[in-house]
């Protein structure tokens, strides 16, 4: 179907990890006619060596033969350079509610019980790339405006309605003497007080008393 399809930015990898070489043939087959450059993987610790390839997405069984599929999982989420990829987890519909709360909490960022229907399987796929490219852009927008802020001379401060700082650029926290990771969260009329060179409580007096 075409809502189904990926989107037009180039080739999208997926890699399909199961132990069952039929289960793999079908999703190797769905998601390529879907638009979609498969690899597939029989095992944990093969899963773990093609993920160093960089695919845009993982569909993972949760039982696999030597390492588990939430145990794949959780290491690719805690490897820095992996984390940002989705992970698909499928499992037969017999498996334990629990287990699906584990995976989900494990870092998974989808589950589905076998049987599972193509179409299902295919707009779980795009739904989730949808989601990781909507992060990656509010990723790049939020460090795009970091720039933008820090390149303004001026010492700038952003405070919340209780006063607190939530962000301020390099020039303010020089002016403080601290890092914008040490202000952050501190009462802005006690930083103007304590470590600006600004005159102090008459400087202060000029802002609400948070």
């Amino acid at each position: 179907m075409k809502s189904n399809s990926p989107p037009p930015d180039g080739p999208i990898r997926i890699l399909a990890v199961d132990d069952v070489e039929a289960k793999r043939y079908a999703w190797e087959r769905i998601l390529t006619r879907a638009g979609f450059k498969v690899s597939i993987a029989s095992t944990g610790e093969e899963a773990l060596a093609r993920v160093k390839e960089m695919p845009d997405l993982v569909i993972l069984d949760v039982r696999l033969p030597d390492i588990g599929g939430l145990e794949v999982c959780r290491r690719i989420k805690d490897e820095p350079t992996t984390a940002s990829i989705p992970v698909l987890h499928i499992s037969a519909s017999l498996i334990a509610p629990e287990d699906r709360t584990l995976a989900l909490a494990g870092g998974a960022d989808g589950y589905l019980s076998e049987p599972v229907d193509p179409e299902e399987l295919v707009a779980t796929v795009n739904a989730l790339l949808r989601m990781r490219r909507a992060e990656e852009l509010a990723r790049k927008a939020a460090a795009e405006w970091q720039t933008t802020f820090d390149a303004i001379q001026d010492g700038i401060a952003v405070v919340d309605v209780r006063g607190r700082i939530i962000r301020c650029n390099v020039g303010f926290a020089g002016m403080a003497g601290k890092s914008s990771a040490e202000l952050l969260s501190e009462n802005f009329r006690r930083v103007l007080v304590r470590d600006l060179k600004c005159g102090g409580e008459a400087a202060a007096a000029g802002f609400p008393a948070w």
